[in-house]
């Protein structure tokens, strides 16, 4: 049993060691630079493009997520009907936005619509925005 824990110890160094010597996301590239490149250069570029995407995922996840006004939950809008929380279809009744909260096999084409628009009218109501 020692022998199959010490293979797979190696194997496993190995494999570290061959990721950290192939780096292919560039972190090993500051040490191939070219003269008129200064340090600091690489990383404010590498920087600033990392800043972007986080601010804009920033801004679409407030889009998102409803926020239940009885206790403070956050949530995210789910894409499907089934895998929402039960405060979700609560809120779309008492709103008026659905007759009733619809059981998984009572959803067909022509319902699913209507809790999709549904969905959307929630999501723009002041009450339930982040």
């Amino acid at each position: 049993m020692s022998e199959v824990i010490f293979v797979l110890v190696v194997v496993f160094v190995a494999y570290v060691g061959y990721t950290v010597l192939t780096d292919k996301n560039g972190s090993n590239t500051a040490t191939h630079q070219t003269p008129a490149e200064s340090p600091a250069q690489p990383v404010a570029s590498k920087a600033s493009a990392v800043e972007t995407p986080v601010q804009n995922t920033a801004n679409n996840v407030a889009g998102d997520e409803l926020k239940n006004p009885a206790t403070g939950e956050v949530s995210k809008i789910p894409n499907n009907y089934r895998f929402g929380k039960r405060w979700i279809k609560d809120a779309l009744v008492a709103e008026g936005l659905l007759d009733r909260v619809y059981k998984n096999n009572e959803l067909d084409d022509a319902i699913s619509a209507k809790v999709q628009a549904a969905m959307t009218a929630l999501k723009n109501m002041d009450k339930y925005r982040v």
